[in-house]
């Protein structure tokens, strides 16, 4: 069973005025991605452990207390989604301070940007899909608290099945789907409700050796 999970490393696309960072691993352009540990991973580093620590967290919920023991819980995998969300939140505020188009103290984006969380299997998970969705509704609710202004998943719908045993617990978010191998099959995957069920934003292909995307 792998002891990751990795989805936030690759979880922010900013759209603001004169911005667009899209730091996923299939396009990273400016933030390093991050790659944290989940709780209860053996062999991580003190950095590791910053970001997913959630052993002995009692908020937002219960993970390895007194009252609630156990690392390897759904639990504890919502509150590691929590957590690594909020450091890719924080990288994205140091973005802005450091471009100068926000205050060096700040705490929030200067825009309510969309969000896009990274699905494939190419990233790191848990084994048991119950694990990973909740790690994914922890990044949910996450960045919904800090106010962003949409958050939705990129995947296909063959790694979204393998990744959450094809979930329908966030049928309410956007699809952004991959796999289209031209313009025309990027087109017919924006038909439908997405392998979310809350419909198709955007459709990848190739185009000249490159990722492209077509808006629905």
């Amino acid at each position: 069973m792998n002891p990751l999970f990795s989805h936030v490393r690759a979880a922010r696309l900013l759209v603001a005025p004169l911005l667009s960072l899209a730091v996923m691993a299939v396009m990273p352009q400016l933030a390093a991605a991050t790659t944290p540990l989940a709780p209860g991973s053996e062999g991580a580093t003190p950095r590791d452990l910053s970001l997913a620590r959630a052993d002995g967290q009692t908020s937002p919920r219960e993970c390895n207390t007194a009252s609630s023991p156990g690392r390897d819980t759904v639990d504890c995998a919502y509150d590691y989604g929590w957590n690594a969300a909020a450091d890719s939140y924080a990288s994205a505020v140091r973005a802005y301070v450091s471009l100068g188009w926000a205050d060096a103290d700040a705490e929030r984006t200067p825009v309510a940007n969309e969000w896009w969380l990274d699905v494939e299997t190419g990233n790191s998970w848990r084994a048991d899909p119950a694990l990973n969705v909740a790690s994914l509704q922890g990044s949910v609710d996450y960045l919904e608290y800090v106010g962003v202004v949409g958050v939705g998943f990129y995947s296909t719908g063959l790694q979204w099945g393998q990744v959450t045993g094809g979930s329908s617990a966030f049928s309410e978010y956007r699809s952004w789907v991959a796999g289209a191998r031209s313009l025309h099959g990027a087109k017919e995957h924006c038909v439908g409700s997405g392998f979310t069920g809350g419909g198709v934003t955007m459709s990848q292909y190739r185009a000249q050796g490159f990722d492209a995307n077509y808006r629905c």
